[in-house]
């Protein structure tokens, strides 16, 4: 698993106060983002750069709640099967009980484990199936107490409403479990994704995710997760929302880091202020150690243009 850069983690409890604008949370992706970023340049992400940037849109700035939703919830004796069962089925208000009682009797780390083939079988369009479930597994690291621990089962027993449930009204049949099959050159799949990052950049940063998290997957799940990211990458050709090429260099010149950081600055500098940014920056600064030469001036080229195609977008 990928070492967390200290011991702290800013802006962990307000995070875990906040809970989703759309569909899934974004917040503790964003602060485990601009953790990792904040170490790049101690002088572009001073302290009060750093408290601005948490107060972007779906950071900080997204719906909060008050304590845990679990204190509204009558208390009742739940099996490990009925805590699953509730989770599974996204039967709120129950499913905060049954997350709660999980990360209570079990602990938080075993309820995000639970999940994560699930995880990796249900990546697609945004892949936040698994990249929202790596920010729970990067941020359990840094959770120190009991009611920490209660509020992120909590804001996991949204992500699994939304990402990973079952629920009962869908019959199995018309639910496909089934992993793809399709073998694909890995360089292929980078090349795609590269060339077609998608909106705001959710495929590199999926992407990004997989590979630092490569030590998670069966054989079996990597081919699927491949073909699906080739397959997510590809159909955002074709969508209208930032639909945005990025066509492979030609520059056969030496990628450095220092090259990294200045177009990773300039990208911020500029960009919306909003999570994707932080996301964005950070995945492929992540993804960097992973690729070739050619792919590293490609993810140059990635941040180049999102960073001017961006600058007039207004969430």
């Amino acid at each position: 698993m990928h070492e967390p850069a200290s011991d702290e983690l800013k802006f962990l409890n307000q995070a875990l106060h906040r809970t989703a604008f759309f569909s899934e949370a974004h917040s503790l992706k964003s602060i485990m983002a601009l953790h990792r970023l904040s170490v790049i340049d101690s002088e572009f992400f001073s302290e009060n750069r750093l408290a601005e940037m948490a107060e972007w849109n779906q950071v900080l700035k997204t719906p909060t709640v008050l304590g845990l939703c679990t204190n509204n919830v009558e208390s009742m004796p739940l099996s490990a099967e009925n805590q699953k069962d509730l989770l599974d089925g996204a039967v709120f208000p129950l499913a905060y009980l049954a997350a709660t009682s999980w990360a209570r009797e079990r602990g938080l780390k075993n309820l995000i484990l639970a999940y994560k083939n699930l995880a990796i079988e249900r990546i697609g369009h945004l892949g936040h199936s698994w990249t929202i479930w790596c920010s729970f597994l990067e941020c359990e690291a840094y959770i120190k107490s009991e009611e920490q621990s209660l509020l992120a089962a909590e804001r996991f027993a949204e992500l699994i409403a939304t990402q990973l449930s079952i629920p009962d009204w869908v019959p199995s049949v018309s639910v496909n479990f089934s992993l793809e099959t399709e073998i694909l050159n890995e360089q292929d799949v980078i090349d795609m994704v590269c060339c077609y990052p998608g909106y705001f950049g959710h495929s590199v940063i999926t992407l990004s995710y997989m590979f630092k998290y490569r030590s998670e997957f069966s054989a079996e799940q990597w081919r699927h997760s491949l073909a699906r990211i080739y397959k997510f990458a590809q159909n955002s050709a074709h969508r209208s929302k930032n639909n945005i090429f990025v066509p492979k260099p030609d520059d056969t010149k030496e990628a450095q880091k220092n090259m990294l950081q200045k177009e990773m600055i300039d990208f911020l500098e500029y960009a919306p202020k909003e999570a994707h940014s932080l996301t964005l920056a950070d995945a492929i600064w992540e993804f960097w150690g992973y690729v070739s030469n050619g792919t590293k001036l490609h993810l140059l080229s990635v941040l180049t243009t999102y960073g001017q195609a961006l600058r007039s977008f207004k969430r």
